[in-house]
């Protein structure tokens, strides 16, 4: 049974590698259809409709937030690991 399987040090490995390189394939496809729905977004920018517009407004603002503290973690974390006598 598949409980037993993942009791086996050797399937869990090869099962959780397996599992790892399927999740990176699909977050390369939305890494890939990233610009087209920054375009889509920009377009949204420019509708008849002012409700619309707001929340294409918000979804870049609020985008471009979590990006940006996503760099900043990023830099803060490869600090904290290039200090020494941290392992």
């Amino acid at each position: 049974t598949l409980r037993r399987w993942l009791k086996d040090a050797g399937f869990l490995a090869a099962y959780r590698a397996a599992r790892r390189d399927s999740l990176e394939q699909c977050i390369a496809l939305l890494q890939k259809a990233g610009s087209d729905a920054v375009e889509a977004l920009q377009q949204s920018l420019q509708a008849n409709s002012a409700g619309v517009r707001l929340r294409a407004a918000c979804a870049i603002l609020d985008y471009s937030m979590k990006g940006a503290e996503l760099l900043d973690l990023e830099a803060r974390i490869a600090v904290l690991e290039g200090l020494p006598g941290e392992a």
